[in-house]
Order: structure tokens, then sequence, then C-alpha cells
């Protein structure tokens, strides 16, 4: 199949341009990476060595909201940095708004091998992550693109300290940073979050695209 998307033009579909050729049988087609609360149109043709059918009627999809920030850095920024599997990196933020956060959000840059990440909050210790607060996982991974899990509601204060951590148990887990204010922790040889971080090394000067929304 050859699946096109084109952008919503006051109600219609603006020009067409491939996106994806999904096999033969395969009923569903994810396109991620798009503008939050935005309407894109697509439409789809089967291909083979004869040629190529007729395309299908156009339909239309939004997507949904981006969440809401509270605590983290919710722009892709431009450097790309990494760890190996097993190695938890903590990233720290002081919370913009109070209230209640349910989802955990990493941008996952293109070169990651991890097809399982876990994504944890946690509270700040004597300039480290302190106790973990709540963790999820996110399964499969999609390197190139925000990637979200949902934790239990977990209440956060404005002009408080929190950690934002990721772990890859297997294969290697690429983001997105800056250099400038902020703290990156790393703690070694893992296969899970820690209830409670251990690890002492890290780096000044940098923080991560990453944050716990709503």
């Amino acid at each position: 199949f050859l699946v096109e998307r084109a952008p919503d033009v006051s109600g219609a579909p603006g020009t067409f341009a491939q996106v994806g050729t999904p096999g033969a049988n395969v009923t569903t087609f994810s396109d991620t990476g798009r503008a939050a609360s935005t309407r894109y149109w697509y439409r789809v043709r089967a291909t083979n060595a004869a040629g190529n059918s007729a395309f299908t009627a156009n339909a239309s999809a939004t997507t949904p909201a981006a969440p809401t920030a509270l605590v983290g850095n919710s722009t892709v920024l431009t450097t790309s940095d990494f760890e190996n599997a097993g190695v938890a990196a903590a990233f720290n933020y002081v919370a913009s708004v109070s209230g209640n956060v349910t989802r955990l959000s990493l941008y996952v840059d293109a070169q990651t091998t991890a097809t399982t990440l876990q994504v944890g909050l946690y509270a700040n210790g004597n300039g480290t992550p302190g106790a973990q607060l709540r963790t999820c996982t996110v399964t499969p991974v999609t390197p190139g693109a925000w990637n979200v899990c949902t934790i239990t509601s977990q209440a956060v204060t404005s002009g408080t300290t929190y950690w934002l951590a990721v772990l890859a148990p297997t294969g290697d887990v690429y983001w997105r940073h800056t250099s400038g204010t902020g703290s990156y922790k790393v703690q070694p040889g893992l296969t899970t979050l820690p209830a409670t971080w251990s690890g002492t090394g890290g780096y000044p000067g940098s923080n991560m695209s990453a944050y716990a929304g709503n």
C-alpha cells in the first residue's frame, strides 16, 4: 500500500505527499510526530508489479491536544545525547505550576535502539534524585518522536525541584538536550529504575526534552 498525507486547508486537503508504505494485508498505519490539535488528511492506494490502484476516498483525523507541562521541558532541543543499556539518566527541573501529573513524556531521538523504556518522576534529594514518586513503561518505543506513558496521578508543587529519569533495560536510548542550567545524574548497572536513587555520577549544566504533565 501507499499512504499519503495532506495538511488541512480551510476544511479541505492541501497537497498530498507519501508518508508510508505498509505491506500486504496490513490494516493499520501509525503517523507519529504530528503537531498537536491539528487536522490532517489521508488517502491510500494499493500497489504491485502491475501498477497502482485508484486512491481511496479522503479521510481526515485531528491530533489530540498537547499535554500541559507542569515539570520539565516540552521543547524538542537541538543536541543529541545517549546512555547505554542499564544506565539510568536523570535531570532536575523546577515545577512551573502546581497540579496533578498523569503522564510522563520523553522525546526519543532517531538513533535509539531500545524497544522498551522506563520513565520515572523523583522527588529531590541532596542534589540528586531522591525517592521515586511514579514510574511507567514505554513500549514499543517510537524513535524520532515524543513517547508518552501514563502514571497514577501525582501532585506537584510550583517552585519545587523534581527529577525526570529514563532507563533502557536493553539497547541504547538517545534523547535531546541542551547545555545550561540544571543537573544530569547517572546510575549504572540497573534493570529497572530504583525506588531510591543511589548513583553519585553525573554532569553539570544540562537538561533534557522531557516533562511531566496532564
